[in-house]
Order: structure tokens, then sequence, then C-alpha cells
């Protein structure tokens, strides 16, 4: 059953599986394991179900089996019989072995299919998931020629990259960065950016993949190894993403091996840790870390003045951004306040991450472990303040990295986002099951949030935020309030709070005040919204 239960969570399609038997004697015929051959299916890949049984009824039983494919909320695609008459002894199990069930088409919808299993013998169905995706290429490996380097050596890299896809990919662009570059931009979720200029790297030559054809380059040159103190070795890593020649189209994203940069007189070991660049923080800066108490020790005492918190919903472009409301909860909770989360992305959009969690090449399956890995973190970081999932917080698992294309885009169509390989959410936790990249379905669906729960205050992100998704976020909210607006005259007053400080995006066309707050630790700005916010003039 526990098996069953972790392929309930973590598969992505629908399924219905009905199964029937007859037998002389009402018993129980168990279902012992509903197993897929894989989490995530490409497409042209066929989908491959193994079904064991067992026979607990004291008498012989005859089994037959169908098989229904489904878009998860949505049509049948396929109905297949698995198994028709089999007898089984009394007390006898039966394994089906991996049967084929439905080769997924071309043009297959991007997403979350379901799987039901169901019988008169069985209690309730039992219901998994898988997901349909597209992946084009593969950045196969990118590598350092050596895996240590004495400050100012030249780091050279190679790359294997793949063709997956069906067609010629023509002028591929490989570029090197020692920056983190945000895919939060346009194209397939590009306009690379978190990289210094003088710190990105190309290959010299453009690439050329027909279909099933992989490529190794030549080594060839990239930074110059440095060191911020020139007394100790660190460690580092690069990043490399491939794109088309204009480098708005992105197809994959990779990061290199770790490698260790020395001092030339260094003596002594080195940094040994594979991830200590990431926790090397903690005693080479003025981090002060944080203090966990008790909630009920929690003390928020605020000054007498302070004014009265209203009900209120926050909006998350990331998970880890509902820190900045967390801090409100506990009085909410106290004073009775209603409050609500919306999660907007899955946070599933950091190739680190899948090194560290998942260890393994940043393929469409591994995002979506690490959207589910990010989404459980974010379950039980929340509950530590008294938030719970479902009455408190709203997931609507969108594409890391993808909130502003999709907001850029008026033309109705999906966004296909290279991470996930899909162009509709690929988790069942999402509040909606296949809620489409889309920049209507997204506005549609935080208008029925917002209506809900009808908050006196939001708060969102600065809507000159550095971050594509954090901005994003606030356009989405911004957008969905102007039409209710319009609609009822629904107005709260709105927030916005800053993260990562301003980008090099174009300024919002929005008029915004310092204002002061108690209720949280972070600096917030109170958000003048008009019904058109392109007339407005900034105020800075």
């Amino acid at each position: 059953m526990e098996n069953i239960m972790f392929i309930c969570r973590c598969k992505l399609f629908l399924l219905v599986l009905l199964v029937g038997f007859t037998s002389t004697e009402a018993g129980a015929v168990e279902a012992v394991s509903l197993a897929l051959s894989k989490d995530a299916y490409r497409v042209g890949e066929i989908v491959q179900l193994r079904l064991t049984l067992k026979n607990d009824t004291g008498t012989k039983a005859v089994i037959s089996g169908t098989v229904m494919v489904k878009v998860a909320g949505g049509v049948e695609m396929a109905r297949v019989t698995l198994l028709k008459d089999v007898s089984l002894a009394p007390g006898a199990n039966f394994e089906s072995g991996y049967r084929e069930i439905w080769k997924i088409p071309q043009d297959a919808l991007l997403g979350l299919y379901d799987l039901e299993f169901s019988s008169s013998g069985i209690t309730s169905p039992i219901v998994t998931h898988f997901v349909a995706y597209r992946q084009d290429l593969a950045l196969e490996l990118l590598e350092t020629e050596r895996k240590q380097y004495v400050a100012g050596d030249i780091i050279r890299v190679r790359a294997i990259i793949r063709n997956l896809g069906q067609a010629p990919l023509r002028h591929l662009k490989l570029v090197l960065g020692r920056g983190y570059p945000w895919i939060s931009g346009f194209g397939r979720g590009t306009s690379i950016s978190g990289a210094p200029p003088e710190q990105v790297y190309t290959y010299p030559k453009p690439i050329t993949l027909q279909p099933g054809q992989a490529v190794t380059t030549e080594w060839f040159d990239t930074m110059r190894a440095s060191l911020p103190g020139q007394d100790r070795p660190d460690i580092f890593n690069m990043f490399g993403w491939v794109s088309d020649s204009s480098q708005k189209d992105l197809y994959d994203l990779e990061q290199t091996n770790t490698f260790a940069v020395r001092p030339w007189n260094y003596v002594g070991p080195l940094p040994y840790h594979p991830y200590q660049h990431l926790y090397k923080f903690l005693d080479q800066t003025d981090y002060r870390g944080v203090a966990y108490q008790e909630i009920d020790q929690y003390d928020d005492t605020l000054p007498a003045d302070t004014p009265k918190l209203g009900s209120w919903m926050g909006f998350c472009p990331h998970y880890d951004d509902e820190m900045a409301y967390l801090p409100l909860v506990p009085r909410s909770q106290k004073s009775n306040v209603p409050f609500h989360l919306v999660q907007m992305t899955a946070g599933d959009g950091n190739v680190e991450s899948i090194h560290r969690y998942v260890d393994g090449i940043s393929n469409a399956p591994d995002w979506h472990t690490l959207g589910y890995l990010r989404y459980y973190e974010t379950l039980h970081a929340s509950e530590i303040f008294g938030v719970k999932a479902g009455r408190d917080a709203t997931h609507l698992g969108l594409p890391d990295g993808g909130l502003l294309p999709i907001f850029e885009d008026t033309s109705g169509k999906n966004f296909f986002m290279f991470t996930t390989g899909t162009d509709h959410t690929p988790y069942s936790f999402a509040y909606k099951k296949n809620l489409a990249y889309n920049r209507e379905a997204i506005i549609q669906t935080l208008i029925e949030l917002i209506k809900k729960n009808m908050p006196e205050d939001i708060y969102t992100p600065h809507p000159d935020e550095g971050h594509g998704d954090h901005r994003t976020t606030t356009f989405f909210v911004l957008e969905a309030l102007k039409r209710m607006r319009k609609e009822s005259g629904y107005e709260p007053r709105i927030h916005v709070f800053v993260a990562y400080g301003a980008g090099d995006f174009p300024k919002a066309q929005y008029r915004y005040e310092p204002e002061s707050i108690q209720f949280t630790d972070r600096t917030l700005l109170k958000l003048h919204f008009a019904s058109d916010s392109s007339n407005l003039s900034r105020i800075d």
C-alpha cells in the first residue's frame, strides 16, 4: 500500500483502470500493486502498466479489466482491455507484467493524466498519475577539463548535446556563465540574466543536430580561475545553456561538475564537500542565521497606535517567498483575522537543486521531482507557523521562471516551458489540474481565488523587482483586480514587498509611496492601484 500511495503522489497522467471479477463468494480480490513503468513519458513513448492481484476470497475468481486513458480533469483518450477472464485460484497471486497501454501521440496534451483502479472487490478506487511531456534537446554532459585549478588558469569546458526531437535543430548556441542564469524571460523561458557580461562565454561554433544525433563539442576556453580571497582555496561550478541563435528560445540548462581553485602557493587540504560552495557563506560572511522559538513564545507586541490588521491575501512567486508574510500569521490567528496565501509557481527552475536533490541530468522528470520536493518542504515549513494547505494556502503549480513570458503573450496560446516539458501544470497538488500556462487562464484563476476571500489587504512583490517571476506575480494580481474593480468596484489596499531589489527591466508604470507598517520585518510599499495603470506615472 505504501508503494501505491507513493505512486498516487508522484505520477502525473490520468488512466482509469476498471477491473471487474466474478466469484461464488463475496470477498476481497486485493490490488497488491498498481505500477507505471515511469513517472513521466515523452511524446511518442508507450505508457506501460503492471498490475498485481491477490485472491483472498476463498474460492476461484475470474477477473477481467479495462484501462481507460484520460486527461486529468478532461476527456478520455483511449480504452484498452488489460485482463479478460483471468482465472485466479484461492490464495493465489496474479502478476500481469508490464503491458503496453497507450502510445502518446505527438500532439497529445502536455500535462497531467490519472489512472484509477477500481473493482467490486476493492473498497475504494486506487488512483495514480503520470505526465506526458516534450523534450527536444538534452545537454547530457557539461564538464571541465580538470577538477582542480590554480588561480590564473584558463578553465576549459566541453559538452555533449543530443537532439531528442523529430526535426533538425540548426544554429544552436552553447553559452557558459559564472552566475546563475535566471530563466525568467521570453521564448521558452529565457532572457538569460544573472551572469555579468564579462563572465559569459560562448562556444565559438554554431551547432546543428539532426534528429537523434548527439555531438561532443571541442574543449573551449571560458573563465580565468580566480579567488575572492587569495589566501585560501574555494569551490566553484559554471552554468551552461543551449538556445537558438537569438538566445531567446532556450532548450536546456545544465551545470558543470564542481571544481576547486587554489592559490599558487597554497599547501593544505582542499574543500571536500561537493556542495561546500552552497554552505560556505555560513562562516565566511556576516550571515546571522535564524533563531527558532516556539510560536506561543513569539513576542509580536506592537505599539498602541499600530493600524488594525484586516483580512489579507499574500501572493508568493516561489516556494520560500511566503516567508515575507509568515510573521503576519500568528497575529492573524490570535485575532481571528482571515488570511490566505497563493503560491504561484512550483519552484521547479533551479538546476543546482536538481543536482543537490535529484543528482541527475536536468531532464523534465527531474524538474517535476524538484517541484514535488519544494512543495512538500513548503508544506512542512509553513505548518510550523500554523499554515494549513487547502485551508490557508493554494498552490497553482506554474513554472518557475515562466511567469513573465506567459503574462506578455496576449495571443491566447499556451506557453511551452522547456524545464517541465509541458504547457500545463504537471502536478497533482495544483489547485486546478492541468492549469494552462496561459495568461487568461491564470488571470481568471486569480479572480476566482480573490472572490473566495475578498480580503481587505493584498500583499504582493514590488512591481520593479529584479526577478521576472516576482514582478510578474504582481502584474497578474493587478490585472485580476482591475477587472474586479470594473465589475463590482472592489478595491482592496495593496502592499508590495522588496526581495531582490530592482533589476534591468523597464520600470513598471504604477505609482506607489513608502509606508510604515509593523506587521512584518520586510519593507513594504503601498501600491496605488488604478484601472488603467499605463496612464499613471511612477512616483520615486
